[in-house]
């Protein structure tokens, strides 16, 4: 799987992002494509729900999200999903 995805990160068709907490060290990464007009995350991990909600909120602030049309409502339940989920860890 992880070919892939760098071969996709090459060729610019797989995004991603980091979150970076206040020491500078990585609290979280992701990665997500957009196929067809749908929004795919392929991966999501982070050390907390801030760093969490900063990676959701980030995916939905991107262009591929614009282009994937009405993204609202997943959006609120992504972001509750991941906050229970790490609420749960953390």
């Amino acid at each position: 799987m992880w070919r892939e995805v760098e071969r996709g990160r090459q060729q610019r068709t797989v995004h991603g992002l980091l979150a970076i907490d206040a020491a500078g060290a990585v609290a979280g990464w992701t990665f997500y494509i957009l196929h067809g007009r749908t929004l795919q995350v392929g991966g999501l991990r982070a050390a907390s729900a801030d760093a969490a909600r900063a990676l959701v909120d980030g995916i939905f602030a991107s262009d591929l999200a614009a282009a994937a049309g009405d993204i609202r409502s997943l959006r609120s339940r992504m972001r509750r999903r991941w906050m229970t989920c790490c609420r749960r860890v953390v």
